[in-house]
């Protein structure tokens, strides 16, 4: 009979040793990340953050069949291109599809950095995560 782990905690209950035993916690690394494909029709307010994620993957990524995006409160396909080059990766915003262009090491530091929002939350918060990997300096 196999042994029941219980929580999704940091500790876990050994039902052996009737104790708890820690576990090691797991990180996601660059190392780790691969690029994607993605056919967002039925979730495209998680493009923005998939995208910023994405452009820390070495490769390159894609989101198809996202053309709705332009329609919402800004063109999400351009702002999201715009977005990441400013940060430092590469991203080309087709009619349909978004391209991204990860890279494994951040961007050199340069000084403090300005994107642009576009007065789209969404944008905001892809920004805040693409500004997450770049040095502070």
């Amino acid at each position: 009979m196999p042994t029941p782990e219980r929580s999704r905690s940091s500790s876990a209950w050994d039902w052996r040793s009737k104790r708890r035993r820690r576990r090691s916690p797991r990180a996601a690394t660059a190392g780790r990340s691969k690029p994607v494909t993605v056919i967002a029709t039925d979730f495209p307010d998680a493009v923005p953050v998939l995208a910023a994620l994405a452009s820390r993957a070495p490769g390159e990524s894609r989101f198809e069949r996202i053309a709705h995006l332009r329609l919402k409160e800004s063109d999400r396909i351009e702002a999201i291109a715009s977005l990441l080059v400013a940060a430092g990766a590469g991203a080309e915003a087709r009619a349909d599809s978004l391209s991204v262009e990860g890279a494994a090491d951040p961007p050199a530091a340069g000084g403090a950095r300005k994107l642009p929002t576009f007065g789209d939350h969404r944008i905001a918060m892809a920004a805040a995560l693409s500004l997450s990997r770049c040095p502070i300096s």
